[in-house]
């Protein structure tokens, strides 16, 4: 089973249902002029060129942009924290030294 909102309606439906069923099991009316349950996607047009069923599915598998975006985030942030880490060890081992030789002259 599959959770989801629907207008703020919380919907749970079964695996391999459409977006469309799902919505029709929530009660909200959703409009459409080609679509019918006994139809499948043979094909369709996209940039001026036909593509067939395959790309059509291959392109609904692919991430949303927001998921996108936020890979590209994390690939270039990454570095970045690397940088920061490495820049903050040595402020860190001399501040440990300091205190290590501050605490010497206090037992001397």
């Amino acid at each position: 089973m599959i959770k989801l909102k629907v207008n703020d309606i919380d919907v749970e439906v079964e695996d391999g249902l459409t977006v469309l069923q799902a919505c029709e099991k929530a009660g909200v009316e959703i409009p459409r002029f080609c679509y019918h349950e006994k139809l499948s996607i043979v094909g369709g047009l996209m940039d001026g060129k036909l593509i067939d069923s395959e790309v059509i599915k291959q392109l609904a598998a692919l991430p949303s942009m927001d998921e996108l975006r936020s890979k590209i985030v994390g690939v270039l942030n990454a570095p970045a924290t690397k940088v920061a880490g490495i820049l903050s060890r040595p402020g860190g081992q001399l501040a440990q030294v300091l205190s290590a030789k501050a605490q010497q002259e206090e037992t001397a």
